[in-house]
């Protein structure tokens, strides 16, 4: 469902419709030179961070980009492809921006020589931003999704709640790309980037918390490093948790989705608001007086527990 079209200089001569599996015909077409080209109503994705990363590499000469690819990555249309079309990939990105003014598909444009008999020529189209060619109507890249695990809990009432986005594993990243579905009853107040660089953005946008990272020399993480900390505010009772949608990606320093990522993020868990406790003095050495605040006549167990999780008292 996608036009070809076959010119002459900039007048169009015959044009077709290609098929389910991509095929197209033009039939008497008279002899002479053109040029075949494309363009397409299908729906436009498939950016992340991994782009924006790849267009940087490009204009710092680490990897050039070439033909479509090269073509794909100008996406404000300035004939130049550097850090403000790796801005703008980012912002598409996180929802900060709908639109580029590149438009949404570019295509080769292709000189073909047509005399007699059959010419078959290929034809290939690229999303705008897509330096990677990770979509082409579908994600072609979800054989690699970003594992995300509960790591303790985070209690939520009418203050602050902190969620700490760590590594589940370690890991070396170039970008991040992550989506988060937003529980009804928590409003994101704001994202604190723990990753080197400034190329780090977030959005809240259609109850989704976007944000996309990247960064030429990379980070390189173990196993319970901070990515970002989610600032958050309860109003009312939360009722699910954050949950990472197919769209997140973590990347390698070269673009490549990494198999196997791994992140974690805290449990929301309603705060227990008829108690309070404190122990004093803290830290305690061999000696601390834990104080029991309640508002109603209840029992009480007490387990202390090491760092392992291990009860030694009970």
């Amino acid at each position: 469902n996608s036009d070809v079209r076959l010119l002459a200089g900039t007048a169009q001569i015959a044009s077709a419709t290609t098929g389910t599996g991509g095929a197209y015909t033009m039939n008497a077409v008279p002899a002479g030179s053109y040029t075949v080209t494309g363009a397409t109503t299908k729906p436009w994705g498939g950016v992340n961070g991994a782009d924006a990363l790849t267009i940087n590499r490009h204009f710092s000469g680490a990897v050039p980009l070439v033909g479509l690819r090269l073509k794909a990555g100008d996406v404000n249309n300035n004939v130049a492809v550097n850090s403000q079309d790796a801005l703008l990939v980012s912002r598409r990105f996180s929802g900060i921006t709908s639109t580029f003014s590149a438009g949404n598909w570019c295509f080769e444009a292709l000189p073909v020589n047509i005399t007699a008999g059959t010419v078959t020529q290929n034809l290939l189209g690229l999303c705008f931003g897509d330096v990677n060619g990770s979509y082409s109507g579908i994600p072609v890249r979800s054989n690699a999704p970003v594992m995300f695990h509960e790591n303790g809990v985070a209690e939520e009432m009418d203050g602050e709640i902190l969620l700490p986005v760590t590594a589940g594993k370690a890991m070396e990243i170039g970008a991040s790309s992550l989506v988060f579905e937003l529980p009804a009853g928590l409003e994101v107040l704001g994202v604190e980037n723990a990753l080197p660089g400034s190329d780090f953005m977030y959005n809240v946008v259609n109850g989704q918390l976007r944000s996309v990272w990247h960064h030429l020399d990379g980070a390189r993480l173990a196993e319970g490093d901070v990515l970002m900390t989610i600032r958050a505010r309860s109003n009312g009772s939360v009722q699910s948790n954050l949950v990472a949608t197919a769209e997140s990606e973590l990347s390698t320093l070269w673009a490549e989705a990494i198999d196997g990522a791994s992140r974690r993020i805290p449990a929301l868990v309603a705060k227990v608001q008829d108690l309070g406790l404190a122990a004093y003095p803290n830290p305690a050495q061999d000696l601390s007086v834990v104080l029991f605040i309640l508002t109603n006549s209840t029992s009480v167990s007490v387990k202390l527990v090491d760092a392992m999780g291990r009860v030694v008292l009970n």
